[in-house]
């Protein structure tokens, strides 16, 4: 844990000192009069909160954006980052981000279609195969709008985040087959999408949030779950369940969201910081999944994780497919045929 904790943090390092070397904000003005009560006033708080651990990829986005917003913003903006759940559940942080009890967090996409229906779209299993041409429609067009739905909802909501491809765990035995999940217990995001993919595999689906399900696992009441590589390492569930099988069912981005009202009270040069410091993140934040995956595994495997990797894709393919006719009339169809047409 620490090799991969310190390896984390001198990237996030680099890569911030790599932004800020190509524009560095300016230095502040000395010569402003000592009289001016604006020069002392308090910084602005900005509550900014995750589900996840600290060490996962969006609790340390949280502590690389708080950096560099108080940098960009000249002290001005001090960003108060609560991990670890500490505000709720991914669903409760962005109902407060909405009523503006808290000013910004990030959530999954699959935990909150009840605020944007439209995000089911990536609950579809293998929808996504391509990243790169993936991250064209979610930097264009299709990306802004699912995006600019949120504003309805008194939010803003700028770029997709990533947290890896969603891999099953098992406590048993190592899931081989689609058949291998008939009648297993399992946990999955509070998403009807979700829910209609492990009952088309046969297994029982547990619909919670990813803090019961820490608790469930350890007591034995669930027999596995799906999630990205980074957060079953560091709320690890593998010591629970050392069982994984890289089956890429879904790539379920997430959306940092922050208030509509904090973020229009703020100067201009105050949003600018926070914009450029949030696509930085993000970019930081895509790279850093994919690469870090497969020191993830390596980890696991010296920890005595078995991993699934020899999956026939195919084969989960067609074990899911009914999942799309399940949801037919309830996709925005013309994002869907979108993406298909990467595949």
């Amino acid at each position: 844990m620490k090799r991969f904790a310190s390896l984390f943090l001198a990237a996030l390092l680099a890569f911030s000192l790599a932004s800020c070397a190509e524009q560095s904000p300016a230095a502040p003005d000395d010569s402003s009069d000592p009289g001016d009560d604006s020069s002392a006033a308090e910084p602005i708080v900005m509550k900014y909160a995750t589900s996840q651990a600290d060490d996962s990829m969006y609790g340390q986005c949280a502590f690389m954006f708080e950096e560099l917003v108080e940098k960009y913003s000249n002290g001005t903006i001090d960003v108060q980052v609560f991990n670890n759940g500490q505000l709720g559940s991914e669903r409760d942080i962005v109902e407060q981000v909405g009523f503006g009890t808290i000013e910004a967090g990030i959530a999954a996409s699959g935990n909150i279609v009840t605020f944007i229906p439209d995000l089911q779209i990536f609950a579809m299993p293998y929808l996504i195969t391509d990243l790169d041409k993936a991250y064209e429609l979610l930097d264009g067009d299709v990306g802004r709008a699912l995006l600019d739905q949120f504003e309805d909802l008194g939010m803003y909501s700028y770029h997709f985040y990533v947290n890896g491809w969603r891999q099953f765990t098992n406590a048993a035995f190592p899931l081989e087959h689609p058949s291998d999940l008939n009648g297993l217990k399992m946990r999955c995001m509070e998403n009807d999408a979700y829910i209609a993919i492990y009952q088309a595999l046969g297994a029982t689906p547990s619909a919670m949030s990813i803090t019961d399900f820490q608790t469930a696992a350890r007591q034995g009441t669930v027999d596995g779950h799906d999630n990205a590589l980074v957060n079953i390492y560091s709320q690890k569930t593998y010591e629970v369940q050392p069982y994984i099988t890289l089956a890429n069912f879904t790539w379920d981005p997430s959306c940092v969201v922050f208030n509509k009202s904090f973020i229009d009270s703020l100067t201009p040069e105050q949003q600018e910081a926070i914009k450029k410091a949030e696509w930085e993140v993000c970019q930081w934040d895509r790279e850093y999944t994919e690469t870090y995956d497969e020191e993830l595994i390596a980890e696991m495997k010296d920890k005595g994780v078995t991993f699934v990797e020899d999956v026939d894709i195919a084969e989960w393919q067609d074990a899911t497919a009914s999942v799309y006719d399940q949801f037919a009339d309830q996709l925005p169809q013309d994002i869907l045929e979108a993406f298909r047409s990467i595949q």
